[in-house]
């Protein structure tokens, strides 16, 4: 097998190729190592994917929010409208006459007294 030295903490020591030695009697293997490696990578996928979620989901509340605000503002329009018809002077003249309980009128007279005086200038 290949040795290298290590240099740093332990110059002593040797490192074979796939296999780190700590101390005397720990050692880690490159397969350990790429586990770890491979659980690190999917956690910091997990975190990843649920913070695109949890912005995706503000997302949609605020379209949402937004959608209602549209009708919302709709309502208000129509309703303005509304106050501004029935204020109208034609639309009360058109209430007036559905409501009145008036007979129509088949002819008029007039009465005029006998002795009446025009006033003249």
């Amino acid at each position: 097998m290949n040795h290298i030295a290590v240099m740093g903490r332990f110059p002593d020591k040797l490192l074979s190729f796939g296999k780190i030695t700590l101390g005397h009697h720990i050692r880690i293997g490159s397969v350990f190592l790429s586990m770890v490696g491979m659980v690190l990578l999917a956690t910091l996928c997990i975190m990843y994917f649920l913070q695109i979620n949890s912005i995706a989901k503000k997302g949609l509340a605020i379209n949402e929010l937004e959608r209602s605000l549209q009708v919302m503002e709709k309502e208000s329009r129509d309703l303005q409208t509304e106050i501004a018809k029935i204020k109208s002077l034609n639309f009360t003249k058109e209430v007036i006459n559905e409501h009145a309980e008036l007979d129509e009128i088949s002819a008029v007279i007039r009465i005029q007294p006998k002795d009446s005086q025009v006033a003249k200038n």
